[in-house]
């Protein structure tokens, strides 16, 4: 599969997952002219024969990929230059280099509410623990 794919994939997986995404505890009633009501992401699962097998290959090479290039771009070592855990000086050209790993973690963490993936959860589990370290 192409890089430019692959890509694609990552780029869209927030946005496909998110569809379903609405902010719980949501107080305000429903507009009586509206009848679509916002679904909680928690309680939608993709598990038919078209969209599971996509998300499981957006798990094992998609993510992969993207943590991959945030890896080489230094995007992981910026955090731990932050929070003092490494030498160096912050990498990247733009001030919003660390929303790669921000966008790539929510899509990994949406693609576990359909696909569980144990060794996914603890890597995730691993960059959050490099995020608090920068902040």
């Amino acid at each position: 599969m192409s890089k430019f794919v692959l890509f694609l994939s990552l780029f869209h997986l927030p946005f496909i997952l998110g569809t379903f995404n609405a902010t719980p505890g949501n107080d305000q009633p429903p507009l009586s002219d509206y009848p679509i009501e916002p679904v909680d992401i928690r309680h939608v699962q993709v598990n038919d024969e078209f969209w599971l097998p996509i998300i499981k290959r957006v798990q094992e090479k998609t993510i992969q990929y993207g943590l991959e290039k945030c890896q080489e771009e230094g995007r992981f070592d910026n955090f731990l230059v932050a929070g003092g855990e490494k030498e160096g000086t912050v990498r990247g050209a733009m001030p919003f280099d660390d929303t790669d790993v921000y966008k790539i973690i929510e899509g990994a963490s949406n693609s576990l509410i359909s696909s569980p993936n144990t060794e996914l959860e603890m890597l995730l589990d691993s960059l959050i623990q490099i995020i608090k370290t920068g902040q």
